[in-house]
């Protein structure tokens, strides 16, 4: 028997079908996030205002093992921004600072004034790891080596410097 009353549109009789994201998983939200970098990561779910968001909190390896080294200039603006906000700042416990693809990268962050704005970092950071360090960059991390107040390992790879064969 057919029925005189129309038919609701097709997005009414959908909308009890659709997921949003925050109804997935955390197991899925992971997946879906090894897809995209983790400062994007950071972008769409660090929520520091609401520390006990579920999303805030799945992300915990993206907000506390922070990796600049392949980031862009944009992102590492990003990452620099979070590191300097005063009341929700990033908090990482294991940085990896990779000099090769952007040489000035470990003096960006250990420069005398990017360093005093990041109180985040000296007040939680547990594991340094710099790779492709030259002896300049030394130089910064020694004169902060002291405000780290937690640190508990720094693994320093040297960069191997062209030896001079002309002599």
């Amino acid at each position: 028997m057919k029925s005189n009353s129309p038919s609701p549109p097709a997005a009414k009789r959908f909308c009890h079908r659709v997921t949003c994201l925050v109804d997935l998983p955390d197991e899925i939200l992971l997946a879906i996030c090894r897809y995209i970098s983790p400062v994007d990561v950071l972008r769409a779910f660090f929520t520091p205002e609401t520390p006990d968001d579920r999303l805030h909190r799945a992300i915990l390896i993206y907000r506390t093992h922070i990796n600049p080294s392949a980031t862009t200039f944009a992102e590492y603006r990003y990452i620099a921004k979070l590191f300097n906000e005063p009341h929700y700042s990033l908090r990482p416990i294991s940085m990896t600072i990779n000099t090769e693809p952007i040489p000035s990268l470990t003096r960006c962050y250990f420069s005398e004034r990017a360093f005093g704005h990041m109180k985040s970092l000296s007040d939680n950071l547990r594991q340094l790891t710099l790779i492709n360090c030259i002896p300049g960059d030394l130089g910064y991390i020694i004169k902060y080596l002291g405000n780290l107040k937690r640190l508990e390992q720094l693994h320093i790879i040297g960069r191997k410097l062209e030896q001079d064969t002309s002599k």
